[in-house]
C-alpha cells in the first residue's frame, strides 16, 4: 500500500492526471479500480474504507493508495 495523502478527492485527481508515479519505475499510475472493503484503525477508533487500486501499464505492477 501507497500512503500518499488523507485527501480523498485530491488522491483520486492527482491519480486520474497521472501525477502519482509507479514505484517501481517512475511511470504514471492511473485508476484501475477499488481493493476490499476493510477496516482501518484510528486514533478515535476503527472505520470502514475501500482504498483505491491503480496499475502502471508499463510495468504491469499494481497499488493500493491510501
Amino acid at each position: 500500500m501507497i500512503i500518499v495523502g488523507t485527501d480523498e478527492a485530491a488522491v483520486e485527481a492527482a491519480l486520474v492526471h497521472g501525477r502519482l508515479n509507479c514505484p517501481n519505475c517512475g511511470s504514471g499510475l492511473r485508476p484501475w479500480g477499488h481493493g476490499i472493503e476493510q477496516d482501518v484503525r484510528l486514533v478515535e477508533g476503527t472505520e470502514r474504507r475501500r482504498f483505491r487500486r491503480s496499475i502502471c501499464r508499463p510495468c504491469d505492477s499494481t497499488a493500493l493508495l491510501h
